[in-house]
């Protein structure tokens, strides 16, 4: 065995185990979150050493009444939002400031790039093991 399974393996497990557990989470939230209509009321941005980052600044009204404004947690060097959009928000009833867009890029995102990095560091190791034994049989000849 080379020193390439230990590496690949280890840190494609641990990866895939994380974003399994981000899974879990953002699963979670949706299932035990509450719904209401909000709306994209500016864009932040940010300079950073990547460049501009953006991220949607958002309200809405929980199931008691009160108006929430809350900043997204996700940023990206674009936002796919604009001002004066209207979103669906999911938020948390006991902390109504818990709240993200109802959105594959807010919730699943990166819960899903973990997953998927971690099956191919795992995939590529046995790919890679496939490929060492194939060459082994064509020398034996």
């Amino acid at each position: 065995m080379s020193a390439r399974f230990p590496i690949t393996v280890i840190l494609g497990s641990g990866i895939m185990i994380w974003g399994l557990y981000m899974f879990a989470k953002a699963a979670e939230f949706v299932l035990h979150s509450s719904k209401a209509a909000g709306q994209i009321v500016s864009i932040e941005r940010e300079d950073t050493d990547d460049g501009t980052m953006e991220r949607p600044v958002f309200v809405f009204t929980d199931a008691a009444g009160i108006m929430h404004t809350c900043r997204s947690a996700s940023r990206s060097t674009r936002c796919f939002f604009i001002p004066g959009e209207h979103v669906s928000v999911l938020y948390d009833g006991a902390v109504p400031a818990h709240a993200v867009i109802d959105s594959f890029s807010s919730i699943w995102f990166f819960p899903c790039a973990f997953t998927g990095m971690g099956v191919f560091f795992i995939a590529s190791h046995y790919r890679w093991m496939r490929k060492v034994k194939l060459e082994k049989e064509s020398h034996v000849d």
